[in-house]
């Protein structure tokens, strides 16, 4: 039987999120924040040839809430990572076109099916040219699709799409320019085989603490890049989560990056929302809210407490005062 715990109560019910499923929502979460934030790095990297053509001025749209219109929830197995993006070219005022990314991190014999459905349908909703690409980030190095094809009764159909794979990329060369999307895929492959060594873990986390710091990137994109390293992969013993605190701070002077529960929080409070929204409880909706700032609060002393961070690194992820943890942590204390 599947275990839930309530993340956001709004009105009077609960949003809840299976136990098994956090650490998958987790990484899904940070490589959808990652892609988003760092969107011209991603196409300076892995578009080389066309990201010249493309019109970095006039920004992008960011269509979330379209492709999962266009791919609901039960076809996509709840997955978050999957990115739709309008891009802008510089030849026409006019021309336009859409990127599909998607990060897969499992084996799957219908994938390449999945795949041209999604193609086709968002061809078949906004009419103009569509790109895909795939980040692979599963463990089998024998696992590489790259195109769907069929064929009946004289009818041909291929469709081909660019991919990387995190297993069988050089990441030193992805690396050498300091690009900050290559940091954030290196470091996704340097952890995949860390297989619960908090110490070979915390080695490659501090590598990419300075790793970062020689790229000479801006304090928004080094705190991004840290929230993403800091939560990709989970030490098991809490002491080893606070020696990478302080080494995070000492290399990158960065104080209070967004926390995981941060990232959790944010996307049931805007589930809630939505869900308000449709069925009109527009007081529900404020008291979800204002209940969801509380219990995310308290959930983020909870569990940085449990894992070893210090009172003054939760006052300052939860904006609250060091007496004001302190008197939380005595609270759940006296709960137990």
């Amino acid at each position: 039987m599947p275990q839930f715990v309530p993340v956001l109560k709004i009105g009077l019910g609960y949003i809840c999120i299976e136990k098994s499923q956090v650490i998958h929502t987790n990484r899904d979460s940070l490589w959808k924040g990652i892609i988003e934030d760092l969107f011209t790095d991603l196409l300076r990297l892995l578009f080389p040839d066309q990201y010249p053509t493309i019109d970095i001025d006039r920004g992008f749209e960011y269509l979330d809430k379209e492709l999962q219109q266009i791919v609901p929830d039960s076809e996509s197995g709840n997955r978050n990572a999957d990115k739709l993006v309008k891009v802008f070219l510089k030849n026409n005022p006019n021309a336009w076109g859409l990127l599909h990314i998607e990060v897969q991190g499992y084996t799957d014999k219908f994938f390449t099916d999945r795949i041209f459905s999604y193609y086709y349908r968002i061809f078949d909703k906004y009419q103009c040219p569509v790109s895909t690409f795939v980040i692979l980030t599963d463990k089998n190095l024998a696992y590489n699709p790259s195109g769907y094809e069929t064929s009946f009764l004289g009818t041909k159909l291929k469709l081909d799409f660019r991919c990387i794979k995190l297993l069988k990329v050089n990441t030193e060369a992805l690396m050498a320019d300091g690009n900050p999307f290559a940091l954030a895929l290196g470091f996704a492959k340097e952890v995949l085989f860390v297989n619960k060594n908090d110490t070979l873990l915390l080695n490659i986390k501090q590598a990419y603490l300075r790793r970062i710091e020689q790229a000479g990137l801006s304090q928004t994109v080094c705190r991004r890049l840290l929230t993403f390293i800091r939560f990709y992969e989970h030490f098991e013993n809490p002491q080893f989560s606070s020696n990478f605190e302080l080494e995070a701070i000492k290399v990158l002077k960065i104080k209070g990056a967004m926390g995981l529960e941060e990232i959790l929080l944010h996307d049931a409070l805007q589930q809630g929302i939505e869900q308000g929204i449709e069925q009109g409880i527009e007081q529900g909706i404020e008291q979800g809210i204002e209940q969801g700032i509380t219990l995310e609060k308290r959930e983020v002393i909870k569990n940085g407490w449990s894992e070893g961070l210090s009172v003054e690194l939760l006052a300052r992820l939860t904006k609250l005062s060091e007496e004001e943890v302190m008197a939380c942590i005595q609270m759940l204390g006296d709960k137990k």
